[in-house]
């Protein structure tokens, strides 16, 4: 049975712009393959190069850092700006063609790797290929949250349609980058010292401590003087 939001939902999604077309949002980034003649690949560019097959961004999350400080037998709390988490870009990638498929494999082993860590008897540890660690990535999506520049964090294999299909789609594969920001300098921690309020106001108690004492000097005053009376008679 067909509903009244059925029927409204079907309207919308037949006057909604094609998800596939070119220009829906944004240019598409593709090229000719050779697979039919046809475009079927969608891929960022790293280090200025096309990646091969079709690269789907799945998750591109971008968290902003904040402090919350909440106070002693207080409601609410109050925060305070610290520095953004680096954002995690996690691809789902479809290989359609061998030729793509032999591209991806490459890729591994050579932009798609840790760079080598060696270990130096003066500076601890060190990359041997550090130049080649940060990589310029071009993906209009990433570009919109400001990313630029990222590090491979992890890669898959490439797996078999009959694992994740029907055995006649794309073979597919996974990658993560993690952002790239260069250090900045941390601002000040503010002092949170509580602040110094001063003399204590006297209490009753003090008062009364301080009253005692005056007494007891009186009565040792009046005693000396008693004692030096009866002496020099």
């Amino acid at each position: 049975m067909t509903t009244g939001w059925d029927q409204v939902s079907s309207v919308i999604d037949a006057l909604a712009p094609d998800a596939g077309s070119t220009s829906f949002p944004f240019p598409r980034l593709s090229y000719s393959s050779t697979f039919a003649g046809v475009s079927v690949s969608e891929a960022p560019s790293i280090n200025g190069q096309q990646m091969p097959g079709q690269w789907l961004l799945m998750e591109a999350t971008r968290v902003f850092g904040w402090e919350e400080r909440v106070g002693s037998y207080l409601s609410g709390a109050t925060l305070v700006p610290k520095g953004d988490p680096l954002l995690l870009a996690r691809y789902a990638i479809r290989i359609w063609t061998s030729a793509d498929a032999a591209s991806y494999r490459r890729l591994l082993g050579t932009t798609l790797k840790k760079p080598v860590i060696q270990m130096s008897a003066t500076a601890g540890l060190i990359l041997t290929n550090a130049s080649t660690a940060v990589l310029g990535i071009d993906d209009a999506q990433l570009k919109d949250i400001g990313v630029s520049k990222v590090v491979v964090w992890s890669v898959s294999a490439l797996l078999n349609p009959l694992a994740t299909g029907s055995g006649r789609g794309p073979w597919t594969a996974y990658v993560e980058f993690k952002e790239y920001r260069k250090p900045r300098p941390a601002l000040p921690i503010p002092d949170q010292t509580i602040p110094d309020t001063g003399p204590v106001t006297p209490s009753a108690f003090n008062m009364s401590q301080q009253e005692q004492s005056r007494m007891r000097a009186g009565t040792v005053s009046r005693n000396a003087a008693t004692a030096t009376r009866l002496l020099n008679k």
